[in-house]
């Protein structure tokens, strides 16, 4: 479906700052590296503003 939007999927987790800080988190959240060939990409936040901003940037430069 991403390709034919023209781009690919985001997913944006919004996470409360202390799950960041924890080791199991981390671990449970695949590396940026991961989504190199998927045709959606993930991301973890912990502002609203932010994750938005992410959400609308063009994705066609995916």
């Amino acid at each position: 479906m991403g390709v034919q939007l023209g781009g690919r999927t985001r997913l944006a987790y919004l996470l409360a700052p202390v799950y960041l800080r924890d080791a199991a988190a981390d671990s449970a959240f695949p590396p940026s590296a991961y989504f190199e060939s998927k045709p959606y990409i993930g991301e973890r936040f912990i502002e609203e503003n932010t994750a938005i901003a992410w959400l609308r940037e063009n994705i066609a430069d995916d």
